[in-house]
């Protein structure tokens, strides 16, 4: 598990490093340099695209609206939290995580252009969850647009928001586990008592 930054740097490395040796071996084999350099160029992009494209994304929620974005190459790792605690990273390439590392409550708003329906989330103080995403569209006071252009052909198009529990608008009618149909049926449970 490596921060983002770190692998945008380790990906600029490679790719430079690359084209560098490649070069270098064509010049002590006695033939043109660029020649070697060019081929060195295209595998360089081979090498950056697996750097970049490869690792699935951990968010940690650090406190308040501070967040560090992982790259996570291997699906079994795990992180220690502020507190001690070990949380065990299983995820899949088309999937990402975010690990809230505070005693705060966040919500992942589901903003949707077209047709659709919200699948917002509660991420409990000290919780993790594990999205069916591969990334976070937008954090916190990075508001999204009003509209989007997309060459989809789909009736909805939904971007994911990290946002505080106040900036959200409170959650109790969100679970941390979105999966099950509880929340629904407490809502429908109290509408029908009024």
């Amino acid at each position: 598990m490596i921060s983002n930054g770190l692998g945008i740097a380790l990906a600029v490395i490679a790719g430079i490093g690359t084209i560098a040796l490649f070069a270098w071996l064509w010049k002590i084999m006695k033939k043109k340099p660029v020649a070697g350099g060019t081929i060195g160029f295209f595998i360089a992009c081979i090498v950056v695209t697996g750097i970049v494209v490869v690792p699935s994304n951990v968010y940690v929620i650090n406190e308040g609206k501070d967040y560090t974005h992982y790259w996570v190459y291997s699906s079994d790792t795990q992180y220690e939290r502020s507190n001690g605690e070990s949380v065990e990273i299983t995820i899949r390439q088309t999937q990402c995580m975010i690990i809230n590392d505070t005693q705060d409550d966040y919500a992942l708003e589901s903003v949707i252009y077209g047709f659709g329906f919200a699948d917002d989330k509660k991420i409990g103080a000290m919780s993790a969850i594990v999205l069916s995403r591969s990334k976070i569209d937008y954090f916190f006071d990075e508001e999204p647009p009003e509209t989007i252009s997309t060459e989809s052909s789909a009736s909805a198009v939904t971007r994911t928001w990290l946002r505080t529990e106040a900036d959200y608008g409170g959650l109790e009618y969100l679970n941390e586990d979105a999966s099950n149909l509880e929340n629904l049926q407490d809502l429908l449970h109290d509408a029908m008592e009024d």
